[in-house]
């Protein structure tokens, strides 16, 4: 009987490396690293260094010459990979070193070999909301300057925080995380709008225009640094309270649901009517 694992889409699953270098472990993906966990404490959800283009539309890195050392106990990694497609280009050199003291630097170094049409081009970092949501710390703006940070506990329609240069929190009792950004300014968005259950930090910001351009020659470097102090608890992660469901009559009727369309959709033509028979969205936005 042949199986086949379903986990969203039609591609294929995306082979992954577990690193180790003491209590800190990491899965890398397609030049990503997934489940940054310390001392089995879930303390990122990620860290990558991604391109967009003019749509939002998110390239897959092509990687080459790629290396994994186990150096006692630590781990480095080195990979590059092409961003491109049919009209623009963008190569990528990066190098990502753990520590047994949880310690981990992801740097990159991105060149545009023609002009480089972008909405966000640079690192994304993902702290989990099991982790997160709630917990108080400090953040630090590339001015120098530091406040009071809190994540929020209700979904945030806007930025949480702007102009961050670090971020702070207690990701576990007993363990605090501190993650660096450095060769951009980068803020963060709440992304459980999109159903995602983590806090996005971005290179760039959503109040300065887009898409802008890369001008060719241009060279992006940027890094992230991850440093923890302390041991998580012996329980580990946080639990929450028990959650009651139950049924009872009609609620409020839902907010009308639509869908946004681009140009290259309508190229699909009847198939791509029929699945919007099929869906039956209450509007339809398109952008011109």
């Amino acid at each position: 009987m042949n199986k086949m694992k379903i986990f969203g889409t039609s591609e294929n699953l995306v082979k992954s490396v577990v690193l180790r270098a003491g209590d800190l472990t990491a899965i890398l993906e397609d030049g990503a690293l997934r489940q940054i966990r310390y001392g089995g404490v879930e303390v990122l959800r990620g860290i990558a260094f991604l391109a967009r283009d003019a749509q939002w539309g998110t390239y897959k890195p092509h990687i080459t010459a790629l290396e994994i050392d186990h150096l006692g106990r630590t781990f480095c990694v080195s990979f590059e990979a092409d961003i491109s497609d049919d009209i623009q280009s963008l190569t990528m050199a990066a190098k990502i070193i753990g520590q047994p003291d949880g310690r981990l630097e992801f740097s990159a170094q991105a060149t545009a070999n023609t002009m480089f049409l972008t909405n966000r081009t640079g690192f994304v970092i993902l702290h989990p909301i099991n982790s997160a949501a709630c917990q108080s710390g400090s953040i630090g703006h590339p001015d120098g300057t530091s406040e009071a940070f809190t994540f929020p506990e209700m979904i945030s329609p806007g930025q949480p925080a702007m102009k961050l240069a670090w971020i702070a929190h207690a990701a576990a009792p007993g363990l605090t995380a501190k993650v660096a950004m450095e060769g951009s300014a980068f803020e963060m968005e709440d992304h459980r709008n999109w159903m995602d259950a983590s806090f996005k930090t971005y290179s760039g910001s959503l109040l300065e225009p887009w898409p802008y351009k890369l001008e060719q020659g241009t060279v992006l470097s940027q890094k992230v640094t991850l440093t923890l102090q302390g041991k998580p608890a012996a329980q580990g992660l946080r639990r929450t309270a028990a959650i009651t469901i139950s049924l009872t009559g009609p609620g409020p009727n839902l907010p009308q649901i639509g869908t946004c369309l681009s140009a290259s959709d309508l190229d699909k033509g009847p198939k791509a009517r029929d699945l919007l028979d099929q869906a039956k969205p209450a509007q339809i936005a398109f952008r011109v």
